[in-house]
């Protein structure tokens, strides 16, 4: 138990119990957005506001690769894309037929040429 109140009817505030994932996050509406209150590990889908500030609290390094990105991903939001915790989205589910057939039967994977969403460079600018 995290509070030293353990009277009938009692809520704690998530703060009593929890480190905040970042300091100015400090109301329990902030934490509700993300955390069921009886399932706190368990993160629902993500508010469509969710600073991108949350996510680097843990992923510091993809934050700052798409900080310095100036791709067309730059200007998107972690949440815009990660819409739930863990959840990694395939480029077509945005990405319809970004190329022609013929290319997409020569490399299947994006990632191939565009080697990390994060930081969208083609690998031939790499060489």
């Amino acid at each position: 138990v995290c509070s030293s109140d353990l009277s009938h009817g009692y809520i704690p505030s998530c703060i009593d119990c929890h480190e905040p994932h970042t300091a100015w996050l400090a109301e329990d509406k902030q934490c509700l957005a993300c955390h069921p209150a009886h399932t706190p590990t368990r993160s629902s889908r993500f508010a469509k506001d969710t600073s991108n500030d949350i996510c680097a609290t843990c992923h510091g390094e993809i934050v700052a690769t798409l900080d310095a990105n100036r791709s067309k991903h730059h200007n998107l939001t972690c949440v815009s894309c990660h819409k739930r915790h863990k959840y990694i989205p395939k480029c077509k589910e945005c990405h319809k037929e970004a190329h022609s057939k013929k290319l997409l039967e020569k490399f299947k994977n994006c990632s191939q040429c565009h080697i990390d969403p994060h930081n969208l460079i083609l690998r031939a600018a790499t060489k």
